[in-house]
């Protein structure tokens, strides 16, 4: 049995379809709800209806300011469920952490994975359907993938993994006291048996309930590149050109970090939002994003190229 903590503030419509995508998973497993100070009253109610019923509990705990936090909060959770009857597998997890689309054995895999390599093990991310609509597509795409090539990978079988250090996105671990958070060394596995991260199919055009909570909140914490979209999207709202035109006068880095603004501007012209389509002008505001110092990613700055403008994955091997 594994028991899946699973993080969550005002979800609604994701937190929903996350706790349903383990159905489909052959593992026996059990949900365990870490609330980190969902306000919204909606979101409340769910959580409510959830409780003991469809998750076997909820833990209503503080609001969060950082990561620190929010991991403070999840092992508050598991060292009352190390008490209790917790699985012999702890998992922890973020609510936009979906198997929607993964290989039913997933879960099954990562017991066996970290029995034989006595680590933590998640899930690789998907990215090869990430929709045009996601104004950060091509960050995903050029600074997340470098963890992903097949030909960095080790194999076992059928199972192709490497080690690389994640965040809260997806531990499994077997059964302690503690998530320690950056601390564990995991190693992460590719299709079929990886997820999907929710917060990546954002669709500016049709904003859910869920947006229009997380997205406009101040907390820099909750949603996946929400201190990166929240002003475009509440000026996508108004129009596409408004928001183009704002971003055009938007303060960019200098240089010693990603650069979100050029990030979304090169997406503006690679698709037309706001803007007149300028393919050329797309390519270089995206090679304006990363600076050159991050070696990791123009080492592969062909394969992620193809990514972003002509949708081939086949540098991932998959």
């Amino acid at each position: 049995m594994i028991t899946v903590f699973i993080g969550t503030f005002n979800r609604v419509g994701t937190l929903m379809k996350t706790i349903n995508s383990y159905k489909a998973q052959s593992e026996p497993y059990e949900l365990v709800i870490v609330d980190n100070g969902t306000d919204h009253p909606g979101c409340l109610a769910l959580l409510h209806m959830l409780d003991g019923k469809h998750v076997k509990k909820v833990y209503h705990l503080p609001a969060c300011s950082s990561m620190d936090e929010i991991t403070g909060n999840f092992n508050t959770a598991i060292e009352d469920q190390y008490h209790k009857d917790g699985g012999d597998w702890f998992a922890v997890s973020e609510a936009d952490v979906s198997f929607q689309g993964s290989d039913p054995l997933s879960l099954s895999i990562y017991c066996d994975l970290s029995s034989l390599l006595h680590t933590a093990v998640g899930p690789h991310l998907r990215t090869n359907d990430i929709p045009a609509y996601y104004p950060l597509r091509s960050r995903v795409l050029a600074c997340e993938t470098w963890m992903q090539y097949k030909r960095d990978m080790e194999q076992i079988g059928r199972v192709h993994y490497n080690k690389c250090q994640t965040d809260t996105t997806f531990h499994l671990f077997s059964r302690r006291r503690s998530f320690d958070r950056l601390k564990m060394n995991p190693v992460r596995v590719g299709p079929p048996y990886d997820a999907k991260h929710c917060d990546w199919y954002l669709d500016v055009y049709n904003p859910t309930v869920e947006n229009r909570l997380l997205i406009p909140n101040k907390s820099q914490l909750g949603s996946w590149g929400k201190s990166w979209v929240r002003d475009f999207w509440e000026d996508f709202q108004v129009s596409p050109e408004h928001a183009f035109n704002n971003l055009c006068m938007a303060k960019r880095n200098d240089h010693d970090d990603l650069c979100n603004v050029s990030f979304m501007l090169s997406w503006c012209f690679q698709y037309g939002i706001g803007t007149e389509r300028d393919l050329e002008l797309s390519k270089t505001l995206l090679h304006a994003a990363i600076p050159k110092r991050f070696d990791r990613y123009w080492d592969l700055e062909d394969d992620w190229m193809k990514m972003v403008y002509e949708n081939d994955f086949s540098a991932l091997g998959f």
